[in-house]
Order: C-alpha cells, then structure tokens, then sequence
C-alpha cells in the first residue's frame, strides 16, 4: 500500500535535520543477515527514534487496518532513518520477517536531491517519491539501489505481531 503526501513538507524537513543532531546508530542491532549469513553492519548511516510522535499512530492505525494483523511498535525504538551519503551506499535483497510482520518506509528528501538510492521491492514496480509512504510486507524481498550522487534519508518503520514481541524481538 503506498501514500502519496503521507508527511507534510515540514515534517521531512524535521526528520532530514534530525540527522544532524542525532547520534548515529552504529551498533549490530542494525546489522543485516543475508543468505543466512553472520550479522554484518549497513553500509550507510543509521539513526534511531526512541521517541514516539502522534503521527506514528496513524502508521500503526493504518497497517492494523490494511493488513488485519495485531500489530505493535518495536520494544526499545519506533523508527529508523536510514541516510545514503555516499556513492555505491545500498541495501542488498532481504527480508525482515523475522523481526517485524509490516514494514513501513517515508522518502523524507526531495526526489531532485539525489540520483539512485531506489526502494524496490521484488517483482513490483513501486515508486515512493518525496512525502510518501510505503506499507508492504515484511517478509517480502526488497532492496535500496546504490547511491549514485546526492544525499537521500529514509525513515523506516518495524510493525511486528503480537508473537514477534513475545519471542524476545529486540
């Protein structure tokens, strides 16, 4: 499920310059496994919402409704932002699965800012331009497209089920 205009102007702006401010999230806890293989750290910048915002409940309102699950916030965070900086900066093809049911992901930078840095989703032809929002399974295959120039940031959200949190989900 995709929103077009889903954060004002203003509130990416807010979330863009968070950036600035926030200390950046360089832990394992943002790693990605893929193949089955060991944890390995992002190559991009990460920061993390310990915060929740009131929009954030129309996030959760939205994804309770459109995929009829019991769906809840992570335990420790309610967001992430993810910051593309350099050329070549990407996400392979994974899957959250295991630590959330819906994923959500907001473009907060202007489409002219940058070139590459695309989410794609697996056998979809998506587009989330700047404000919008995308809802999708979090067990489905997707990626980010490597940066080519500019700066891109987005802000990623983790919905697991009610069993996710139960197994220990962190």
């Amino acid at each position: 499920m995709k929103i077009d205009g889903f954060l004002r102007h203003e509130e990416c702006l807010f979330w863009h310059n968070y950036c600035k401010y926030a200390v950046e999230n360089d832990s394992i806890e943002v790693g990605l496994k893929v193949n089955n293989k060991d944890m390995v750290r992002v190559d991009r910048k990460y920061y993390t919402i310990y915060q929740r915002f009131h929009w954030m409940n129309e996030v959760l309102a939205l994804a309770r409704k459109n995929f009829q699950e019991d769906l809840y916030f992570q335990k420790r965070w309610f967001g992430q932002i993810m910051h593309y900086c350099e050329p070549g900066q990407g996400l392979e093809w994974h899957a959250e699965g295991r630590i959330s049911t819906v994923s959500v992901s907001i473009n907060i930078t202007p489409d002219v800012e940058y070139e590459g840095a695309h989410f794609q989703i697996k056998d979809q032809e998506i587009e989330v331009p700047y404000m919008s929002a995308i809802f999708y399974n979090s067990s489905a295959m997707h990626r980010v497209t490597p940066l080519v120039k500019g700066d891109k940031k987005s802000l990623v959200m983790w919905l697991p089920c009610k069993e996710q949190l139960q197994r220990g989900n962190k």
